[in-house]
């Protein structure tokens, strides 16, 4: 039953699974303060400006938003960067962001996670 209820929580967006065996609580509050931090250091060297920080942080909430309150879009065909892809793209259509600035996110993460700091 322990494997059910994992399954059930991966689906429902309550866990996240680990990079390694097992897998971790989804806590939101963990996971701001861990953007927090890694912007910050993205800011300090010099890999994006306290502007795009803060543009990263505002898509990435809506973001995030989008997937708890679609599931079902983790399940969707395709890879982790075209399921993104599809997410800032309803969000334009929503009118919740514009594409200059769901096109700046994608720069962003890109630099972000060339740089380290972020998967």
């Amino acid at each position: 039953w322990d494997i059910v209820n994992y399954i059930r929580a991966l689906g429902a967006g309550t866990v996240k699974p680990a990079s390694v065996m097992g897998g971790a609580m989804y806590d939101p509050t963990v996971q701001a303060v861990q953007n927090a931090e890694k912007l910050a250091q993205a800011v300090a060297q010099e890999v994006v400006t306290q502007d795009e920080a803060d543009l990263f942080q505002l898509v990435h909430d809506l973001v995030e938003q989008y997937r708890s309150e679609h599931p079902d879009i983790m399940n969707s065909n395709g890879n982790a960067t075209e399921r993104e892809a599809a997410i800032l793209a309803a969000l334009v259509d929503e009118n919740f962001i514009n594409r200059a600035q769901a096109d700046a996110f994608t720069d962003i993460h890109d630099r972000l996670g060339i740089s380290g700091l972020m998967p």
